[in-house]
């Protein structure tokens, strides 16, 4: 059986959209949402969706937003393992303020939890796909990547994060 084996970002999202048009300097009303996201993850949650068979190794913390994450990604029949790195750090989280019609005006990735997120040893099938995201650090990618599967690819959502590739 075909397995999708996902590595990289699993955090909280809040996003918060303005109502009307951006003050700078200024309060502006508005909404915020939060939801569990994550580049890995998000692909992890399309792919258990589709039926497919998937596992995310990620690292998210040991506090009320990654019991959070967790139970989340077991409702979304993503198989959760965790990698190595990360302890005693809060679960990461990505805020994003958007303006009345959508678009983002800035976000911050407060995600140093990622940058010593280490691979840990696991064995791949032939036919396995192993997807990686840009949000661990250049080390952990490569060493990834260089593991024995059938199918390896890389992603990134960032531009900052893209060199790491």
């Amino acid at each position: 059986m075909i397995r999708h084996h996902l590595f990289g970002a699993a955090h909280i999202d809040r996003i918060g959209t303005l109502d009307g048009a951006t003050d700078f300097g200024a309060s502006n009303p508005g909404k915020f949402s939060e939801t569990v996201g994550g580049a890995a993850l998000n692909v992890a949650s399309s792919l258990a969706a589709l039926g497919a068979q998937v596992s995310l190794s990620s690292v998210v913390g040991k506090d009320a937003a990654g019991a959070y994450v967790r139970s989340t990604m077991r409702e979304r029949g993503v198989e959760f393992h965790e990698l190595h790195g990360g302890a005693g750090q809060p679960t990461a989280t990505y805020t994003g303020l958007l303006d009345s019609a959508g678009d983002l005006i800035i976000a911050v990735a407060d995600i140093q939890i990622y940058e010593i997120a280490e691979p840990g040893e696991r064995q791949y099938a032939p036919e396995d796909w192993l997807l990686v995201d840009a949000n661990l650090p250049r080390e952990t990618i490569r060493a990834l990547l260089e593991q024995p599967a059938g199918h390896r690819a890389a992603m990134t959502v960032s531009t900052a994060k893209a060199r790491r590739l």
